[in-house]
């Protein structure tokens, strides 16, 4: 378990330093998130009120840095395909596609109550996304010892700019509320 955990970490550095060596997709070059809706007592989704204190953001750390490397290592090594890097539980909802991951990002929550419930994501991407395109977000949790544990995140909503309205569930938001260390990985349809 350890092995395939480096293996991963590996191919997914690997992979960051290919990206790096692209030109950006856009000519804003940083992910970032852009809103964050909680549900109203109405059970309407809305902006969080600046008291709630809750905090989601895209940034870059080490954690993200590491596992791009592990990802660039595992494809020159394995010559696999970069969707069969990840957990099978991940790879089901991408079964039989043809999957391209263009983003990795670090994720950042803090203050996430579970009265919360659901939050609305919206984030920006170098890479633009289209419409048409399949979209499989998964994010990784990394624990003090640096295991990592992913898990499947709902198809996002692509809206007419290319960004992405993410469902985080409250159950994932509770075990990354302050977490020493995840990230988000978006596949695509190529």
């Amino acid at each position: 378990m350890k092995k395939t955990i480096a293996l991963l970490l590996a191919a997914l550095m690997i992979f960051s330093v290919a990206l790096a060596e692209e030109p950006s997709k856009t000519a804003d070059d940083v992910a970032q998130v852009i809103s964050v809706e909680i549900k109203d007592p109405n059970g309407n989704y809305g902006p969080v009120p600046e008291f709630v204190g809750l905090t989601i953001e895209l940034l870059e750390n080490q954690q993200q840095i590491d596992a791009l490397a592990e990802i660039e290592r595992f494809l020159k090594v394995t010559g696999k395909p970069v969707g069969e890097i990840f957990p099978e539980d991940i790879r089901e909802a991408y079964k039989d596609k043809d999957v391209e991951l263009n983003e990795l990002s670090g994720l950042y929550v803090s203050g996430y109550d579970p009265f919360f419930g659901d939050v609305l994501v919206t984030m920006q991407f170098p890479t633009v996304y289209e419409a048409t395109q399949e979209i499989f977000p998964a994010v990784a949790i990394i624990d003090e010892a640096g295991a990592v544990t992913w898990y499947n995140v709902g198809a996002p909503e692509v809206l007419e700019d290319g960004t992405l309205k993410v469902t985080l569930e409250a159950s994932l938001l509770e075990k990354l509320n302050d977490a020493p260390g995840a990230i988000i990985a978006i596949l695509n349809t190529k």
